[in-house]
């Protein structure tokens, strides 16, 4: 069996990364990209996988960031189909 080299292991350790390739919101191209750049930030300015995706490879943020919510276990609200006044 081959060993992993460090970016395959990280592909394989994102539970994100794993989740949006496997709803094809992403492909694994881009999420090399993402978690290099990731990798190679300065460590004062860290920023998540999401924000990389999102800022840097123009990933729909609500696709992306519903992914986070499910994956931490938030609640989603919609707010599509609600009538909100204007007062």
């Amino acid at each position: 069996m081959a060993e992993l080299l460090p970016e395959e292991m990280n592909l394989e350790k994102d539970k994100l990364g794993q989740s949006l390739l496997k709803k094809n919101i992403i492909s694994e191209d881009t999420l090399k990209r993402a978690l290099r750049l990731k990798e190679q930030e300065d460590t004062t300015k860290k920023r998540s996988l999401a924000q990389i995706l999102v800022s840097d490879f123009n990933i729909d943020h609500d696709s992306v960031f519903s992914e986070v919510a499910d994956l931490y276990g938030f609640k989603k609200i919609s707010l599509v189909h609600e009538n909100i006044n204007k007062g």
